[in-house]
Parts: C-alpha cells; structure tokens; sequence
C-alpha cells in the first residue's frame, strides 16, 4: 500500500444509528472536523451519505487533499477489513482506488 500524502486524518465508524437511520460516522481530515452517515449492504457494499464538514481554513494543499478527500469518502462503494486495516474502495476516473485506515 503506496502512502499517497503526510496529512493526519481520522475515521470512526459507529454502530448506533442516527435519525436518518443509517449509522454514525465521525472523523478529522487535515484540518476540519467531518461526519455524517453511512450504510452497509451485501456483499460488503458500504455507502457514505449526508456528510457535513466544519469550515476551518488551512494552506492550499491542506483545503485540495480535504476536497478530494471527501469526493473519495464519498465514492466509496466497499469496504474490506484486512488485519488491522479498513481498506475502503472508490473508483475514480475509471479506476479503483482504496482508502486504507490502522486501527488504532
């Protein structure tokens, strides 16, 4: 797994359910707060829905990763759980790409 930039960001999935009746999710990108809600399906289809970001501004490269970060969260189509790690799959531009998280 090819690390693809230096920013801290964090995801954290929950399993109670919000008033949208899908679960909670919940996390920190390279300087906003984010979350949401998402789905699972068959066959470990996952979907990310309703997403809401706070507008705290940072550097150029900080405000482009967080605006292709959240276009990838919100692509995901699957998720696969590896050892430690949730690999969460989108495809852009005609190609399948993954999101991969350690637990911590």
């Amino acid at each position: 797994i090819q690390k693809k930039h230096n920013f801290s960001v964090n995801l954290n999935l929950t399993n109670t359910k919000n008033e949208n009746e899908t679960f909670a999710y919940s996390g920190k990108a390279a300087v906003n707060l984010y979350g949401g809600g998402y789905s699972v399906g068959l066959n470990k289809q996952l979907t990310f829905e309703g997403g809401f970001t706070t507008k705290i501004g940072g550097s150029i490269e900080e405000m482009e990763f967080e605006i292709n970060y959240y276009n990838s969260l919100n692509a995901i189509t699957k998720y696969t759980v590896f050892e430690d790690k949730l690999l969460l799959e989108f495809t852009e531009e005609g190609n399948n790409d993954y999101l991969v998280y350690i637990k911590q």
